[in-house]
């Protein structure tokens, strides 16, 4: 099991979807989604087999739902399988919502997918 704790090996403040400004949209600031998903989730996917856990307690603030499409549901935009993610991927969390949520994003982006 890889054991990623948001706040510890991320950042307490993430935000945002996109770190970089396009013509298509501004940036976030540092600490976001896409960068998320990037530097922490998607090299687990591609270079193990291993289960993951996410903790997303103790961030200092709460997390906006452009954070979780972005780094959730933009696993699936990025190539990983739903039923991969699905077997894998293990949300621990006080706030249920939070869980749910992402799920949500997760499932979405595979619908649009098929």
């Amino acid at each position: 099991m890889i054991n990623i704790d948001i706040a510890r090996d991320f950042s307490e403040k993430p935000f945002g979807r996109f770190q970089f400004a396009t013509d298509q949209h501004p940036s976030d600031g540092k600490w976001t989604g896409d960068r998320f998903r990037n530097e922490q989730l998607l090299p687990v996917f591609r270079e193990s087999k291993d289960k993951i856990e996410v903790l997303l307690d103790n961030v200092d603030r709460g997390f906006g739902s452009s954070f979780f499409d972005e780094a959730f549901g933009g696993l699936i935009r990025a190539g990983i399988p739903f039923q991969e993610i699905k077997d894998r991927l293990f949300i621990i969390t006080n706030d249920e919502s939070y869980y749910d949520e992402i799920w949500e994003y997760i499932t979405e982006a595979h619908q649009k997918m098929e």
